[in-house]
């Protein structure tokens, strides 16, 4: 299954902003923001989507992974320079050497505006369980956001909508999921009840 638009769009974002404040403290050669890119890349992408795996061997989607990547950083360096946020001053230790620009300091003091009232990702980890998970919510309508957000993180979990609120799913629920929904201030406005084997309803804490 392939991210939501919206979340891919967010980590673009992310990974803009973590190349941008690196260059704001001084210029920098392209191996140095490549590495740094790498390790942004996989902490801001939870689950890496869209290889097909299971038709290669573990060595072949390692060595595609890697070129996926490190194609995703050239693409997004191209762009920077093609936006004018970056400049390229030259080569150094045979490696291409770039500043960053005042609209890319720009760019960079809106992304990290923009960064203060970002949700997170809707992308998390499946787990199935053998027992049903019934989650309901009534969010304001001055909470829209997050309740789009929210319908995105429960679809992505493979539960399934029985009415505009209710949805149930055999999907376990993860913790970074409940942590996000408790960053959000969000848990006043979710009951999550677990089925146990009786038929009895139990709240998930």
């Amino acid at each position: 299954m392939t991210p939501p638009t919206h979340d891919k769009q967010r980590m673009k974002g992310s990974l803009t902003l973590s190349i941008l404040e690196r260059l704001a403290d001084a210029p920098r050669v392209a191996a140095d923001l490549l590495d740094c890119f790498l390790t942004d890349y996989h902490s801001s992408y939870r689950m890496l989507r869209g290889l097909p795996t299971h038709r290669l061997t573990k060595a072949q989607w390692r060595t595609e992974r890697e070129q996926t990547e490190r194609q995703a950083f050239y693409n997004l360096i191209s762009k920077l320079h093609r936006d004018g946020l970056v400049e390229r001053m030259g080569t150094q230790n045979s490696s291409a050497l770039w500043k960053l620009l005042p609209s890319g300091l720009k760019r960079l003091a809106g992304l990290k505006r923009r960064q203060k009232t970002a949700l997170p990702s809707s992308v998390y980890e499946t787990s199935p369980t053998p027992q049903w998970t019934i989650v309901t919510f009534d969010i304001p309508e001055r909470e829209k956001r997050k309740r789009v957000w929210l319908r995105h993180a429960l679809k992505g979990l493979q539960f399934t909508q029985l009415q505009k609120s209710v949805w149930i799913g055999k999907s376990k629920i993860p913790r970074d999921f409940l942590e996000d929904l408790q960053r959000l201030r969000m848990l006043s406005y979710i009951e999550m009840l677990a089925i146990t084997k009786t038929g009895s309803l139990k709240q998930i804490n």
